[in-house]
Parts: C-alpha cells; structure tokens; sequence
C-alpha cells in the first residue's frame, strides 16, 4: 500500500503525484540515490484499523515520506538460528520544489546509520511538520522551506468528487519554487500537463503549474 517502495535503488521522479496511498507515500530504505523534482504528495487517506478508546477508527499510522540509509530483517546462521541482519549503504536523497502534506501532524520521518553515509535536502518544498519533529532535523538541509502553510488544492477529497490536485488561488505554494532548479533539466520545462513553468514568475511548487 505504498506509493514508492525502494530498497538500494536509484530514482528520479519528475511532475509526479502520490496521493492517499492507505500508507507510506514514499518508502526509502537500505540507501540510495533519489531526486523528486516538483512533486505533489498528498497522503490524507486512512485505511489501517486502529485502536481508540471506545472502540476502533481508521487512522494511517506511517507518515508520507520515510526514508533510512539501512534495513533490518532476519536470516538464519550456521547453527540455523533466527538472527537480525542490518544492511547499510549510503544514501543520497533530494526534493526540489515539492509537496509533502497529509494529515498527520508530521508527513516526514527518517533514520539513519552511522556505518552510512546520510545526506538529504528539502529545497525550496512545502512540508508538513510539527514542531517536535522538526527539532530531528539539519536545518541546514531545509532550503527556504514552506512549513505547515496551506497548500490549498482545488480538491484533495475523494468525497467531494475526482480528485484535482492543481493548485488554488490561495494557495502558499503559488510562486515558491527556485527557477535556478529547472536549468539544465528539459522534464522540467513544463508541468504534469504541458504547461510551462516559468510563463508569470517563480515556479510553482508541486506538480502543477497554476495558470489564471
């Protein structure tokens, strides 16, 4: 039920949506090379059975984006006993002009290793994150973020009718983005849906490119 599940991979992802997946939206683990260009993850769904007092609820208990330089899982040695075994390799991972929201009140976990190299970035990105999280993270790794603002699509409520992840009016990631990141990338030249980015200002954050 994950959107993007990589164990060791390299990807880039350009103009792509990952929505309402029941779990993780974007699952990173045992290392890696990753680029997520100008997508738009927006994970509001609840699909998981969970506990609550006075009964039982639908909740989603993983965040959207998680995202490790390790995995864990179990073998058998010589002697033919279960034991744990760790493999590590390093990861680099980048969002460049990205949505990442949900309703979690953090949509961005990681874990690290330190037999790993662990290097990541948030650059110029709309995030969802408490303020407990946020104390985990390298500020320095988050590059003229949007933190816990609106991001305000025409509908990401599936009740409401087909899902349109354009961007409103009012939107906070309207003119976010970094021009700089769009050189020498001709995907990015244009939107998920052919239109160009660079045609008002800056360029929108997330998939789509609002046109008025």
């Amino acid at each position: 039920m994950a959107g993007i599940l990589t164990f060791n991979a390299n990807l880039d992802a350009y103009n792509t949506v990952i929505a309402d997946c029941g779990s993780l939206a974007v699952s990173i683990e045992m290392g890696g090379t990753y680029n997520f260009y100008h997508c738009t993850i927006s994970n509001f769904s609840a699909y998981y059975p969970g506990f609550y007092e006075g009964g039982y609820k639908p909740f989603r208990p993983y965040p959207s984006v998680v995202y490790t330089n390790y995995r864990n899982w179990f073998d058998y040695d010589n002697d033919y006993r279960i034991v744990e075994v760790t493999i590590t390799d390093d990861l680099e991972m980048n969002f460049i002009n990205s949505i990442i929201n949900g309703n979690k009140n953090s949509e961005v976990y990681f874990d690290s290793s330190a037999t790993a190299g662990f290097n990541y970035r948030f650059d110029h990105c709309l995030l969802k994150l408490s303020e407990d999280s946020l104390y985990y993270f390298d500020t320095t790794k988050l590059i003229s973020v949007v933190l816990n603002d609106s991001v305000h699509f025409i509908n990401d409520n599936i009740t409401l009718g087909e899902y349109d992840f354009r961007l409103d009016s009012n939107s906070a990631a309207i003119d976010a983005g970094s021009s700089e990141s769009l050189q020498g990338i001709p995907q990015l030249e244009l939107d998920i849906m052919g239109n160009p980015r660079t045609a008002d200002s800056n360029p929108d954050l997330g998939a789509y490119e609002r046109i008025e």
